[in-house]
């Protein structure tokens, strides 16, 4: 259960809570070097290194600028802080990411230009070097039967070579596919090339005749134009010729 802040001893409610967190990453390495699966310890691990790094680069400088700070604290007191200072940087060091690396990040500034350790006038050791811890005889990592290949590995390349080889069958489906379909485009490409000479012939005649219709149309409007002036004509002349025949007969009749 977490410890609530007290704002009389700010410095021993955050180291709680500091330790909390250290603790779930011990469980958590513990379970992952428990972990058969490899690639989900892999991710785990990695998950782990940055939540390390985090409590280091984040949570610890928090925690440093609260050694002086509460009610009653003396030389004494800080002296004490920065012993629980260093042992909480133990334990987070302490705690197994798969990498066996026992050494701190580097800071932007080496802790002697800052007064020692955390910048609280104690001298750290040397954080610009990059240091090994010693190999632990019972890491699995360092049996070289953690490296055989499982049954669940086995069997997961099986499946991975199957859905391969159906890949390569759909492939080659398609790959024929796509080569009948050119060759299709390309006899459809010879045979417009053969029917282009035969398409340009009938456009040429299709314009002659358009050509000799709209000719024979003009002589058509004229031929009926001038059959309906002669028969307007004859039709003249028949009415004048009724016309002067009733005036003779009323012309007769009258005399």
């Amino acid at each position: 259960m977490r410890q609530a802040f007290d704002p009389d001893d700010p410095f021993s409610s955050q180291l709680a809570q500091m330790r909390s967190k250290v603790g779930d990453l011990a469980e958590r390495s513990g379970a992952l070097r428990d972990e058969t699966n490899r690639a989900v310890a892999a991710t785990g691990f990695a998950e782990l290194r940055r939540d390390k790094q985090r409590l280091i680069a984040e949570e610890l400088p928090k925690l440093q600028a609260c050694v002086k700070k509460g009610k009653g604290v003396g030389p004494e007191v800080v002296q004490a802080r920065l012993a629980q200072l260093d042992a909480l940087a133990s334990e987070i060091d302490a705690v197994g990411d798969g990498a066996n690396v026992g050494a701190r990040p580097l800071r932007p500034q080496a802790p002697e230009a800052r007064g020692g350790f955390l910048g609280l006038g104690r001298k750290a050791p040397n954080l610009g070097e990059i240091q090994l811890s010693d190999l632990d005889a019972d890491d699995p990592e360092l049996d070289p039967a953690y490296y055989n290949e499982t049954a669940e590995a086995a069997g997961f390349r099986q499946d991975w070579l199957r859905a391969r080889e159906v890949q390569d069958a759909y492939l080659d489906r398609i790959g024929r596919g796509v080569g009948d379909m050119k060759e299709i485009a390309q006899a459809q490409a010879d045979e417009i090339n053969r029917q282009a000479p035969l398409v340009d012939a009938v456009e040429e005649r299709v314009e002659t005749v358009t050509s000799e219709l709209r000719n024979n149309n003009v002589k058509l409007k004229q031929v009926v134009t001038s059959i309906r002036s002669t028969r307007k004509f004859c039709i003249d002349f028949v009415l004048l010729m009724v016309v002067l025949g009733i005036g003779m007969y009323i012309f007769s009749v009258v005399t």
